[in-house]
């Protein structure tokens, strides 16, 4: 066990070999972990295992084959400061969450607000994960590739995540009550010879969010720029949102929605009002582009049911639907997927 300040570079790492620190702060550069017997369970990240952390910052390293009950390949417990950058991840699993990254921030408070009740309050960990990518990942709980709780802002950017899976929510990632969430630059699936690979989708094996499952984001959740291609999942294809905080914001713009699947919202699914009781989220969609996603039940595009609704900035309200009951809109909101959303689009229930 190593604590202080350290820094780890050009090393390799095999079998049962890695790095648990506690307290002080982590560098990991240009490094290889990799496990002769993947199935070797230790406690977590059993390539780095990062305890009561500053910092933690990997660049430019390969992590293989790592098995561990949370973060096959890393685990930051209690940390104030994650950094991940231009790293590669192939073949992590985990008996619980995050196939590849499990990070939970410092807990600093018993008291729990109403508004999070089932996720506790303290949001101190800033977490950066850029191009990197994330290969054949398995959770068994959330997030195949990356489970992240307890945080303050998370961003992602520049990444790829193929053919991961969960057996809960989050087929890629899973961000479960953090303070901002934005993810840019990056994609979730592959795309080959003209059609989304289904086979190579991130996948969340009867739950949510074949892609990304996102909860209780007490600021904005940003997505821009991003592929979402063959992700699958029972609701939200792609992407599954709910209970964010009051006035709260989601933002998606300038991106691609192409061959993901789910029995309710194809692409996305954004529900509001699973808890009970109205929220005050925002829900925007801006020069996206929806194209033969499905969705067996209801929403082959969109499935929405909150309070507040805008594409390219047109409200979608009973205005534009005279007496048609608004939720029937907002569930049943595209019926014919396979275009670039216009501002000069009308939406009309099936």
């Amino acid at each position: 066990m190593s604590r202080g300040i350290n820094r780890f570079d050009g090393l390799r790492f095999e079998g049962a070999g890695g790095i648990l620190q506690e307290g002080g702060n982590l560098t990991v550069a240009n490094c290889l972990f990799t496990r002769v017997n993947p199935q070797t369970v230790s406690i977590g990240g059993n390539g780095i295992f990062s305890i009561n952390n500053s910092t933690l910052t990997v660049e430019k390293s390969y992590f293989l084959n790592g098995w561990a009950s949370r973060g096959g390949a890393i685990a930051a417990d209690n940390a104030a400061s994650v950094t991940i950058n231009g790293s590669t991840f192939s073949n992590n699993g985990t008996g619980d969450g995050g196939g590849a990254i499990w990070i939970s921030g410092n807990q600093t408070s018993t008291s729990v607000p109403a508004a999070n009740a089932t996720y506790g309050p303290a949001r101190l960990t800033n977490v950066a994960i850029t191009n990197n990518v994330f290969t054949n990942g398995y959770a068994g709980g959330s997030g195949g590739a990356i489970s992240i709780e307890n945080a303050g802002q998370v961003a992602i950017a520049g990444s790829k995540f193929v053919n991961n899976s969960s057996s809960y929510d989050g087929g890629a990632l899973s961000v479960i009550n953090a303070s901002g969430l934005e993810i840019k630059g990056s994609t979730f699936g592959s795309f080959e010879n003209g059609i989304a690979n289904p086979s190579k989708g991130n996948r969340a094996d009867d739950f949510y969010g074949g892609a990304i499952y996102a909860a209780s984001i007490s600021g904005s959740l940003v997505i821009t720029s991003t592929n979402f291609y063959g992700n699958s999942s029972f609701a939200g294809g792609a992407i599954f949102t709910y209970a964010q905080d009051q006035n709260a914001a989601i933002l998606i713009s300038e991106s691609t929605f192409t061959g993901n699947r789910a029995d309710y919202g194809g692409a996305i699914l954004d529900n509001e009002e699973i808890t009970g009781g109205a929220k005050t989220v925002t829900l925007a969609i801006t020069k996206n582009t929806f194209s033969n996603n499905i969705a067996s039940v209801q929403g082959p595009a969109i499935y929405y049911d909150g309070s507040e609704m805008s594409v390219n900035g047109r409200d979608l309200t009973t205005r534009q639907f005279g007496s048609v009951d608004e939720k029937v809109i907002r569930k049943w909101l595209i019926q014919d997927n396979n275009y670039t959303l216009k501002d000069s689009d009308i939406f009309a229930p099936l």
